[in-house]
């Protein structure tokens, strides 16, 4: 019988994650905010991330900036419209390693509505620890670039009062959860974080 060595890799606490955007205005005034709450999931069958599927979920009424106003303008109606858009979801598509460490992640990105392929740039700083000291961290920093234009944030504000370009940075950390074993693919409940096909593109011989 085939079995199915699988570990799953769930988020750790916000310590040691931070997901950050940017924003140029003129003047040489940049625009900062982070997002507070979100939740992310990772499954990978191997030990390199070649494989891996990711999954995140930001939950856009936690953006937080240096002031109250800005803060305020960034969930309102030019912006993120936290109260008709409540979530900005990342879903990995695929991976390709760049050097030692160094990976392209691509995937597919919904803001505001707008679904768009991305891709990131990731490193992997697997030899993380946690804040006990025990706990071994899969620490992922990202950056990417995304248009505002093509997520219809801030619209009708003039490309000269602010850059159409939205930098994307941070760390996400995830802490390893017990592995299990599946006799069959079908044991695992995908939906909850793989792909249609995820498993038959893996295992194309026995599926």
């Amino acid at each position: 019988m085939n079995r199915y060595h699988l570990s799953q890799i769930n988020v750790s606490d916000h310590r040691h994650s931070s997901i950050c955007f940017s924003l140029d205005r003129t003047m040489g005034e940049t625009l900062t905010g982070t997002f507070a709450d979100f939740d992310a999931t990772m499954l990978s069958p191997e030990r390199d991330l070649s494989t891996a599927v990711l999954k995140m979920t930001i939950y856009t009424d936690s953006v937080r900036a240096k002031t109250a106003w800005i803060e305020r303008r960034f969930k309102g109606s030019s912006c993120f419209r936290v109260n008709e858009y409540r979530t900005i979801t990342f879903q990995s598509t695929d991976w390709e390693q760049t050097g030692d460490n160094e990976y392209l992640l691509y995937g597919k990105f919904c803001l505001c509505g707008v679904s768009k392929y991305v891709v990131f740039e990731i490193t992997n700083h697997s030899n993380a620890t946690h804040a006990d000291e025990k706990t071994k961290l899969l620490k992922l920093e990202f950056r990417s670039t995304i248009k505002r234009s093509d997520f219809r944030i801030a619209r009708g504000i003039s490309s000269w009062d602010i850059s159409d370009e939205i930098q994307l940075y941070g760390t996400v950390a995830f802490r390893k959860q017990d592995s299990k074993t599946y006799n069959q693919p079908s044991d695992l409940n995908q939906d909850q974080v793989l792909p249609p096909g995820y498993f038959s593109h893996l295992y194309p011989t026995i599926i």
